[in-house]
């Protein structure tokens, strides 16, 4: 407890709770106990798959109207076989109803620089398709190599609304051979009118068997 004297004399100000603030009151007359607010973020983690393994990695009812657009960060991800990286929208909240329909569209700007065998660099319009069944996220990888992962981040816009989800992706990984360090830059559409709840991430050969899976919402 604290004492305190005010204009009558001596006061007692009892022991307040767990993390309040003192502070002095509205009327600058005595001091007061105060619960400050809980500090809040405009990006908030929402999923962790900590070790992404087999066909297929699904998350359900993950995106809701409480955010306006996500991000997915994917590091360290790595297929059985020389594989592409491969994700579907899903629906349906809990139930997870895969969106398959040929309403995939998508482009990437490729940038980069040989190390293996030679010094060359590229740059090309890649990992691109029209009405696909799937998106992608990243060229062909190689699979026989544990340092030769990939990682990406996808913006995710416009999930809950029954009309077109958009998204946005930067990648970084090995192309095939395992002698080119690639850079990819782009996006696309799913074309749909369509309440998108969940994500799944694949490989188009083989199965995933490494990477860190994290899900952001962003207000």
């Amino acid at each position: 407890d604290i004492l305190y004297r005010d204009g009558s004399g001596l006061q007692r100000l009892a022991k307040g709770t767990a993390n309040q603030e003192l502070r002095i009151n509205s009327g600058a007359t005595a001091p007061e106990w105060h619960t400050p607010a809980v500090a809040s973020s405009d990006m908030v983690l929402l999923h962790t798959t900590a070790v992404m393994s087999g066909s297929i990695i699904a998350v359900d009812n993950i995106f809701n109207s409480t955010y306006n657009s996500y991000k997915v960060v994917i590091s360290g991800w790595k297929p059985s076989a020389d594989a592409i990286p491969e994700f579907r929208f899903r629906s349906g909240g809990a139930s997870g109803v895969i969106e398959n329909d040929a309403s995939y569209s998508f482009a990437h700007w490729r940038v980069e620089q040989q190390f293996g065998g030679g010094t060359a660099t590229g740059s090309d319009l890649t990992v691109a398709s029209a009405s696909n069944t799937v998106a992608q996220w990243h060229q062909s990888l190689e699979s026989g190599n544990s340092n030769k992962v990939a990682s990406t981040e996808i913006s995710i816009y416009n999930a809950n609304r029954a009309n077109s989800t958009f998204w946005r992706n930067s990648a970084i990984g090995m192309d095939g051979s395992g002698n080119w360090i690639t850079n990819m830059t782009g996006g696309g559409v799913y074309y749909k009118a369509q309440v998108i709840t969940g994500i799944q991430f694949q490989s188009s050969a083989g199965t995933t068997t490494e990477g860190v899976l994290k899900i952001y919402g962003l207000k």
